[in-house]
């Protein structure tokens, strides 16, 4: 009975931790150059024969909640030139160098992507149960976590 009660309790932590994550606009977020963690060509994966490339960034402040993604990717037709990017923020860890990826051709391509949790007891990063799921959509040009 105890350890089932610590198992959810476990769990539940982990799923408030998960609703943390952001979703926005790289600069609503501060992602800029700067952010990127360098060499960023080895921090760094191409999706879409090149059209989509997601960044490993780290913002610095909090320094427990730091890393994150920037997924930059055209527009979807008719919305104007250029790039847009969207940033994932608010992990303690993750890198796309590690990303799974598979294609759905309605939805687009879904990332699989482990990452850490600061434990605030131990002062330390462990590896969350589950990876995260981004979604990548090129035809609309959306981004979402599932």
């Amino acid at each position: 009975m105890k350890k089932s009660l610590l198992v959810l309790a476990s769990l539940m932590s982990l799923s408030a931790f998960a609703s943390d994550f952001e979703i926005r606009d790289c600069k609503d977020a501060g992602i800029g150059i700067d952010t990127l963690v360098a060499p960023a060509a080895k921090n760094s994966r191409s999706y879409y024969n090149g059209a989509v490339q997601v960044y490993n960034v780290d913002v610095e402040e909090p320094a427990s909640r730091s890393a994150g993604l920037a997924i930059v990717m055209p527009y979807p037709d008719g919305q104007g030139p250029g790039a847009s990017c969207t940033a994932v923020t608010f992990f303690s860890g993750i890198s796309v160098m590690n990303a799974k990826s598979s294609y759905n051709k309605s939805k687009g391509l879904l990332l699989s992507i482990p990452y850490g949790i600061y434990d605030g007891e131990t002062g330390k990063t462990k590896l969350a149960p589950a990876p995260i799921k981004i979604r990548i959509n090129l035809a609309k040009g959306a981004v979402t976590l599932e």
